[in-house]
C-alpha cells in the first residue's frame, strides 16, 4: 500500500503541479490525503492533460481544499478509466471536485467499479463532465453532494 499526505499551498500527491500527467495503475492500493489551497490527489493542477487508468486497484482519497480535484486536471482535460476497482473519494472546499477540473473536457468511464463519492462545495456538483461523457457499466456508484444523494445511471448490459 502506498500512503501519501500533502499539506501545502499547492501540490499533487501523485502527478504534477505544472505539467500534464499520465498514469496506469494496476493491482495497487493507495491512501492519499491532503489540505491546502490548490490540490490534485492524482493528476495535475496547471497541466493541460491528465490521463489515468485504474485497474484491479483500491484507492482512498480525502482532501480539504477550496480549489481541488481528487482525480484529474484541475485546469485542463481529464480522461479517466476505472476498471474492476474500488474507490472512496472525499473532498471539501468552495470549488472542490471529485473528477476533472473546471472545464467540461472531462471523460470518465467506469467498468465494474465500486465507487463512493462524498463532496461538499459551493458548486453543487462532483464534476463538470457532461452526462454523455460519464459512463458506468456494471458495478455501483454512491454519490453524495452536499449531504444529498445524487443518482448516476448505471448500465448493466
Amino acid at each position: 500500500m502506498l500512503e501519501a499526505e500533502i499539506n501545502a499551498e499547492q501540490g499533487a500527491c501523485i502527478g504534477s503541479i505544472e505539467k500534464s500527467s499520465g498514469l496506469y495503475l494496476s493491482k495497487t492500493s493507495l491512501n492519499l490525503s491532503g489540505s491546502g489551497d490548490y490540490l490534485a490527489a492524482i493528476g495535475t493542477i496547471n497541466g493541460t492533460d491528465s490521463d489515468l487508468f485504474l485497474k484491479n486497484s483500491r484507492i482512498n482519497i480525502a482532501l480539504r481544499s477550496d480549489d481541488s480535484t481528487c482525480i484529474g486536471a484541475l485546469r485542463g482535460r481529464t480522461d479517466l478509466g476505472i476498471d474492476h476497482s474500488s474507490a472512496t473519494l472525499e473532498n471539501a472546499g468552495n470549488k472542490a471536485l471529485i473528477f476533472g477540473g473546471y472545464k467540461q473536457i472531462t471523460s470518465i468511464e467506469m467498468d465494474k467499479a465500486d465507487i463512493r463519492i462524498d463532496v461538499h462545495n459551493d458548486l453543487n456538483r462532483d464534476t463538470y463532465a457532461e452526462d454523455e461523457d460519464f459512463t458506468i457499466k456494471g458495478g455501483r456508484v454512491r454519490c453524495m453532494i452536499n449531504g444529498k444523494e445524487f443518482k448516476r445511471k448505471v448500465d448493466f448490459e
